[in-house]
């Protein structure tokens, strides 16, 4: 039987197991007892914490996913518990290596946790017994069989089975994904930057610096350094409050451009950087950074007076060659620097991207190129809008910039996001020949001008509108047609007066 021995000087239990035997003289006469001691505490401990997790496998808490008994001396799955009823269950595993492989193939990212699952064999396993080492814990975000992803803990602890003396794993994988999203929310807190809500400089350089190193090494990204143009008139004109306010407007413009899974932070006072993951190619590059530059034109009007706002933006490429961050960095800012000097409210590629705008269509090119007339003429007192006129005479509005919003006294929401409402404000006896003024410019390429009234105050007045039309310089199907729209209102008026 089992009993215990005085404790070790530290305190710590001893078990001795002891077996007793009755003594007897030759005749069979009993003279007295004598038992037979050996010290057990090793076997006794082992023996209780393998009894322990077996009863841990049998009674999972809620939240525990899935648990497995793994024999690894002789590389054997023996046992596989229940699924927590709240989650999609996972298949049976037929062996080791099928568990490894559908548990990889489900982490989401993870390079670390990947690699480890792809290292787990009977020696790299017995090395880390014999190290001493009982439990290895590893958290990750896990793709459930329903599509879902989640954050789960997976915990490794290693036994010895007191009956055979194989080396025994438990796994079992816990679902933490409530307290995990609310940790992340805690430190995404922590590395926000207060005013505008995205990442801090230092937060920022840290996360871009570990995709780059991890997950993202194969890749190819896009690097962009921003920056608000002639930022420092606000703060001179109209004090820090309103800078503090455009700054957080911008920023808000800048994160909507980028997708939730790009990297964007705030890195100095009016300065910007993003990292555009997983970039097809350098036309795709050039078309965000187009609509970024777009999407940074800021009119400030107050009472104190008003100023126009552009942005400026460099970009380096990462080709999946293991150039740093510092690297990446200074060839985009030095991009940046090159797109002030060149006159603002524009992007560069940094010098090792040279070579234009590479894979892109000439059409595509012209495009570009007119984006940054584009942003020009947004703030102006007037619209512009691009037409495409199709061969059966369909006119489909491709673009409206910002302005044309003010000049109708309409929301965007009113008017649709791309303008397709416009025409629905021209009165009815001017639709026809409107429409066939831009026909017509499609068709002879020459410029056409056309005066037409529209409605106004919710239709119940009336105001005055000039086109001008004008084909984009390219030769494509279909044909694309910048509109030209200007307020004439006053200028009618006043040719009304002086006719009476």
């Amino acid at each position: 039987y089992i009993e215990p021995l005085p404790p070790k000087e530290d305190g710590s239990p001893r078990y001795s197991s002891t077996s007793k035997y009755i003594f007897r003289d030759e005749d069979g006469k009993i003279l007295g007892l004598y038992g037979i001691g050996r010290d057990i505490t090793h076997e006794y401990k082992a023996c209780k914490n393998y009894q322990r997790e077996l009863d841990y496998l049998a009674n999972m808490h809620k939240t525990c996913y899935v648990s497995l008994l793994m024999d690894i001396t002789d590389w054997k799955l023996m046992k596989m518990g229940g699924y927590a009823s709240t989650l999609p269950s996972a298949p049976n595993f037929a062996s080791i290596d099928d568990f490894k492989k559908y548990t990889s193939e489900r982490v989401v990212e993870d390079v670390d946790v990947k690699r480890f699952l792809a290292s787990m064999t009977r020696e790299s396993l017995r090395d880390i017994y014999d190290s001493g080492r009982r439990v290895i814990t590893m958290e990750y975000m896990r793709r459930m069989p329903d599509g879902a992803e989640r954050w789960v803990r997976g915990e490794l602890r290693f036994l010895l089975n007191p009956d055979t003396w194989h080396i025994m794993i438990f796994f079992i994988l816990i679902d933490i994904d409530d307290s995990k999203r609310s940790q992340k929310e805690l430190a995404r807190a922590a590395e926000e930057d207060s005013m505008t809500g995205l990442l801090d400089h230092d937060a920022t350089f840290k996360h871009i610096t570990r995709y780059l190193e991890m997950e993202g090494t194969g890749g190819t990204h896009a690097l962009f350094m921003i920056d608000v143009d002639n930022f420092k008139i606000v703060n001179d004109t109209f004090g820090h409050q309103t800078g503090d306010d455009v700054i957080t407007d911008i920023a808000s413009a800048i994160k909507k451009t980028f997708r939730d899974t790009d990297i964007v932070g705030r890195v100095g006072g009016d300065e910007f950087m993003a990292l555009m993951k997983n970039a097809p190619n350098k036309s795709v590059v050039a078309r965000k950074a187009a609509e970024l530059i777009e999407a940074m034109q800021y009119d400030l009007k107050t009472g104190r007076g008003a100023v126009t706002l552009s942005g400026s933006a460099g970009i380096s490429i990462y080709h999946g060659d293991g150039k740093t961050l510092e690297s990446l960095y200074n060839e985009a800012d030095a991009a940046l620097y090159g797109a002030k000097l060149d006159g603002k409210n524009r992007y560069e590629f940094a010098n090792s991207e040279s070579g234009g705008e590479e894979g892109l269509s000439p059409s595509e090119t012209e495009l570009l190129s007119s984006v940054h007339l584009r942003t020009l003429i947004n703030n102006m007192e007037g619209g512009v809008l691009i037409c495409s006129m199709y061969k059966d005479g369909d006119i489909k509005i491709e673009y409206v910039s910002p302005s044309s919003f003010k000049t109708f006294n309409r929301e965007r929401d009113e008017l649709g996001e791309n303008g397709q409402n416009i025409f629905s404000l021209v009165l009815p006896e001017y639709m026809d020949d409107l429409r066939n003024s831009i026909r017509a410019t499609a068709a002879t390429g020459e410029l056409t001008d056309f005066t037409y009234q529209v409605y106004t105050n919710n239709g119940q007045d009336t105001a005055w509108r000039h086109l001008r039309a004008s084909c984009l310089p390219e030769n494509t199907v279909p044909r694309r047609i910048v509109c030209v729209i200007t307020d004439i209102t006053k200028i009618k008026e006043s040719e009304e007066s002086l006719r009476q």
